[in-house]
Protein backbone atom coordinates (compact mmCIF):
# COMPACT_ATOMS: atom_id res chain seq x y z
CA UNK A 1 0.00 0.00 0.00
CA UNK A 2 1.29 3.38 -0.92
CA UNK A 3 1.72 5.92 2.36
CA UNK A 4 0.41 9.17 1.01
CA UNK A 5 0.91 12.76 2.56
CA UNK A 6 -2.45 12.15 3.48
CA UNK A 7 -2.07 9.15 6.07
CA UNK A 8 1.61 10.10 7.42
CA UNK A 9 -0.14 13.35 8.48
CA UNK A 10 -3.22 11.21 10.06
CA UNK A 11 0.05 9.26 11.52
CA UNK A 12 1.34 11.95 13.23
CA UNK A 13 -1.79 13.50 14.53
CA UNK A 14 -2.29 10.32 16.04
CA UNK A 15 0.68 9.94 17.51
CA UNK A 16 0.64 13.44 18.93
CA UNK A 17 -2.54 12.48 20.65
CA UNK A 18 -1.18 9.42 22.48
CA UNK A 19 1.85 11.80 23.49
CA UNK A 20 -0.07 13.79 24.95
CA UNK A 21 -2.73 11.17 26.69
CA UNK A 22 0.19 9.88 28.06
CA UNK A 23 1.50 12.82 29.63
CA UNK A 24 -1.55 13.86 30.84
CA UNK A 25 -2.12 10.61 32.78
CA UNK A 26 1.59 11.08 34.16
CA UNK A 27 0.74 14.49 35.40
CA UNK A 28 -2.87 13.39 37.17
CA UNK A 29 -1.06 10.01 38.82
CA UNK A 30 1.80 12.12 40.30
CA UNK A 31 -0.82 14.69 41.02
CA UNK A 32 -2.77 11.93 42.71
CA UNK A 33 -0.12 10.58 44.47
CA UNK A 34 0.81 13.92 45.86
CA UNK A 35 -2.55 14.55 47.75
CA UNK A 36 -2.73 11.50 49.18
CA UNK A 37 0.61 11.70 50.74
CA UNK A 38 0.02 15.65 51.57
CA UNK A 39 -3.23 14.05 53.11
CA UNK A 40 -1.74 11.02 55.15
CA UNK A 41 1.26 13.01 56.11
CA UNK A 42 1.41 16.65 55.59
CA UNK A 43 3.04 18.90 53.61
CA UNK A 44 6.15 19.54 55.40
CA UNK A 45 6.30 15.57 56.14
CA UNK A 46 6.06 14.84 51.73
CA UNK A 47 9.13 14.84 49.52
CA UNK A 48 9.19 14.87 45.91
CA UNK A 49 11.11 11.39 46.04
CA UNK A 50 8.17 10.15 48.51
CA UNK A 51 5.68 11.18 45.76
CA UNK A 52 7.54 9.86 42.64
CA UNK A 53 7.66 6.55 44.47
CA UNK A 54 3.70 6.49 45.41
CA UNK A 55 3.48 7.41 41.67
CA UNK A 56 6.10 4.83 40.23
CA UNK A 57 7.83 7.12 38.67
CA UNK A 58 11.03 8.89 39.38
CA UNK A 59 11.90 12.48 41.02
CA UNK A 60 12.88 13.39 37.86
CA UNK A 61 9.92 12.87 36.07
CA UNK A 62 7.88 14.79 38.96
CA UNK A 63 9.98 18.20 38.69
CA UNK A 64 9.18 17.82 34.44
CA UNK A 65 5.50 18.08 35.19
CA UNK A 66 6.02 19.93 38.58
CA UNK A 67 8.58 22.67 39.75
CA UNK A 68 7.90 22.21 43.38
CA UNK A 69 5.98 19.60 45.63
CA UNK A 70 3.37 22.56 45.94
CA UNK A 71 2.97 22.56 42.66
CA UNK A 72 0.97 19.36 42.44
CA UNK A 73 -2.19 21.36 44.31
CA UNK A 74 -2.36 23.11 41.49
CA UNK A 75 -3.54 22.10 38.04
CA UNK A 76 -1.13 24.37 35.88
CA UNK A 77 -1.33 22.39 33.08
CA UNK A 78 -5.09 23.04 32.44
CA UNK A 79 -4.40 27.03 32.82
CA UNK A 80 -1.70 27.10 30.34
CA UNK A 81 -4.97 26.07 27.98
CA UNK A 82 -6.36 29.17 28.21
CA UNK A 83 -4.03 31.62 26.38
CA UNK A 84 -3.31 29.15 23.91
CA UNK A 85 -7.68 28.66 23.14
CA UNK A 86 -7.62 32.20 23.29
CA UNK A 87 -5.52 32.68 20.29
CA UNK A 88 -7.70 30.60 18.40
CA UNK A 89 -11.11 32.67 18.65
CA UNK A 90 -12.62 34.35 16.17
CA UNK A 91 -11.69 38.13 16.26
CA UNK A 92 -15.54 38.87 16.03
CA UNK A 93 -16.13 37.72 20.11
CA UNK A 94 -14.21 40.63 20.90
CA UNK A 95 -11.23 40.43 23.48
CA UNK A 96 -13.69 40.41 26.50
CA UNK A 97 -16.04 37.34 24.41
CA UNK A 98 -12.68 35.54 23.37
CA UNK A 99 -11.47 35.38 26.97
CA UNK A 100 -14.71 34.07 28.31
CA UNK A 101 -14.78 31.51 25.41
CA UNK A 102 -11.14 30.04 26.41
CA UNK A 103 -11.98 30.30 29.79
CA UNK A 104 -14.69 27.73 29.46
CA UNK A 105 -13.42 25.13 27.52
CA UNK A 106 -14.16 21.68 29.04
CA UNK A 107 -11.31 18.84 28.14
CA UNK A 108 -12.86 15.56 30.24
CA UNK A 109 -9.23 14.13 29.87
CA UNK A 110 -8.41 16.97 32.47
CA UNK A 111 -11.61 16.63 34.94
CA UNK A 112 -11.05 13.95 37.58
CA UNK A 113 -13.34 13.35 40.44
CA UNK A 114 -10.34 13.84 42.80
CA UNK A 115 -10.04 17.47 41.60
CA UNK A 116 -12.76 18.45 44.00
CA UNK A 117 -10.81 17.07 47.02
CA UNK A 118 -7.46 18.26 45.83
CA UNK A 119 -8.98 21.76 45.61
CA UNK A 120 -10.41 21.29 48.71
CA UNK A 121 -6.84 20.65 50.10
CA UNK A 122 -5.03 23.54 48.57
CA UNK A 123 -7.47 26.08 50.33
CA UNK A 124 -6.83 24.39 53.52
CA UNK A 125 -2.97 24.75 53.09
CA UNK A 126 -3.11 28.46 51.33
CA UNK A 127 -1.79 29.77 54.19
CA UNK A 128 1.42 27.78 54.23
CA UNK A 129 4.13 30.57 52.65
CA UNK A 130 4.96 28.05 49.87
CA UNK A 131 1.98 27.47 48.60
CA UNK A 132 0.61 31.23 48.91
CA UNK A 133 3.92 32.17 46.74
CA UNK A 134 3.36 29.08 44.33
CA UNK A 135 0.08 30.92 43.31
CA UNK A 136 1.00 34.29 42.90
CA UNK A 137 3.74 32.47 40.89
CA UNK A 138 1.56 30.80 38.96
CA UNK A 139 -0.89 33.67 38.16
CA UNK A 140 1.85 36.10 37.50
CA UNK A 141 3.48 33.44 34.87
CA UNK A 142 -0.16 32.75 33.46
CA UNK A 143 -0.70 36.36 33.00
CA UNK A 144 2.52 36.94 30.75
CA UNK A 145 1.45 34.03 28.75
CA UNK A 146 -2.24 35.75 28.48
CA UNK A 147 -0.43 39.19 27.51
CA UNK A 148 2.15 37.45 24.60
CA UNK A 149 -1.35 35.83 23.49
CA UNK A 150 -3.45 38.57 23.42
CA UNK A 151 -0.57 40.40 21.08
CA UNK A 152 -0.66 37.73 18.81
CA UNK A 153 -4.72 37.72 18.82
CA UNK A 154 -4.62 41.33 18.05
CA UNK A 155 -2.08 41.98 15.77
CA UNK A 156 -2.15 45.28 14.28
CA UNK A 157 -4.44 46.52 16.65
CA UNK A 158 -3.83 49.91 17.42
CA UNK A 159 -4.37 49.49 21.31
CA UNK A 160 -3.26 46.07 20.96
CA UNK A 161 -0.36 46.54 24.04
CA UNK A 162 -3.02 48.50 26.46
CA UNK A 163 -5.72 45.61 25.34
CA UNK A 164 -3.06 42.55 26.07
CA UNK A 165 -2.47 44.46 29.72
CA UNK A 166 -6.10 44.64 30.37
CA UNK A 167 -6.64 40.72 29.67
CA UNK A 168 -3.46 39.57 31.45
CA UNK A 169 -4.53 41.78 34.63
CA UNK A 170 -7.93 40.38 34.51
CA UNK A 171 -6.94 36.50 33.92
CA UNK A 172 -4.56 37.25 36.65
CA UNK A 173 -7.19 38.25 39.67
CA UNK A 174 -9.53 35.40 38.26
CA UNK A 175 -6.90 32.59 38.50
CA UNK A 176 -5.68 34.32 42.00
CA UNK A 177 -9.69 33.91 42.85
CA UNK A 178 -9.71 30.66 41.31
CA UNK A 179 -6.86 29.81 43.62
CA UNK A 180 -8.85 31.00 46.45
CA UNK A 181 -12.24 28.75 45.75
CA UNK A 182 -13.71 30.47 42.87
CA UNK A 183 -14.26 28.56 39.88
CA UNK A 184 -13.11 30.30 36.82
CA UNK A 185 -16.19 29.67 34.71
CA UNK A 186 -18.05 31.69 38.23
CA UNK A 187 -15.05 34.32 37.96
CA UNK A 188 -16.72 37.92 38.14
CA UNK A 189 -15.17 39.06 35.22
CA UNK A 190 -17.54 41.66 33.97
CA UNK A 191 -18.54 43.15 37.42
CA UNK A 192 -14.58 43.54 37.80
CA UNK A 193 -14.68 45.53 34.41
CA UNK A 194 -17.67 47.87 35.21
CA UNK A 195 -15.82 48.60 38.25
CA UNK A 196 -12.77 49.17 35.89
CA UNK A 197 -15.31 51.56 33.98
CA UNK A 198 -16.54 53.00 37.10
CA UNK A 199 -13.03 54.05 38.38
CA UNK A 200 -11.96 55.58 34.89
CA UNK A 201 -15.49 57.98 34.96
CA UNK A 202 -14.60 59.30 38.55
CA UNK A 203 -14.28 62.74 38.43
CA UNK A 204 -11.10 63.95 38.68
CA UNK A 205 -9.56 60.71 37.64
CA UNK A 206 -6.22 61.79 35.40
Amino acid sequence: MTETKETTASAVEAGSGLRARKKIRSYRTIQDAGVRLFEEQGLAGTTVEQIADEAGVSPRTVYRYFRTKEGVLFSTWALREIPARFVEQPRELGPLGALERAINWQDGELAQPSDDKRRALRLSLMGVPAVSRYAAEAAESLAVQMRHAALVWLGNDPNAAAIADILAALLRMMVRSHFDGVPLTKAPLRPWLEAMRTILDTPGFP
